[in-house]
């Protein structure tokens, strides 16, 4: 069982992981369509294969995200019940 202040510093890590994989999707796909300066990270291949690219990399940090603050929930339901 977690403190309430490590749960909420989890809890804070796990939005930060989600917000953060989503702005860099973003930030990859801007500078992929010129509109900002910067090395494109996507690998080779058509427009089709870097969408995908980058809708993959934005559902992987949303999923990671979501899976901790789905165990944090879990955590915070079991010692609720406790007492």
């Amino acid at each position: 069982m977690l403190s309430d202040n490590l749960r909420g510093f989890l809890q804070m890590c796990a939005w930060g992981v989600i917000a953060i994989g989503v702005l860099l999707a973003v930030l990859s796909g801007l500078s992929y369509l010129g509109v900002m300066p910067g090395p494109v990270t996507v690998g080779g291949g058509g427009a089709l294969t870097t969408v995908l690219s980058l809708l993959g990399r934005a559902a992987a940090s949303v999923v990671q995200g979501g899976v901790l603050l789905a165990l944090l929930s879990i955590d915070e339901r079991l010692q609720n019940r406790g007492h």
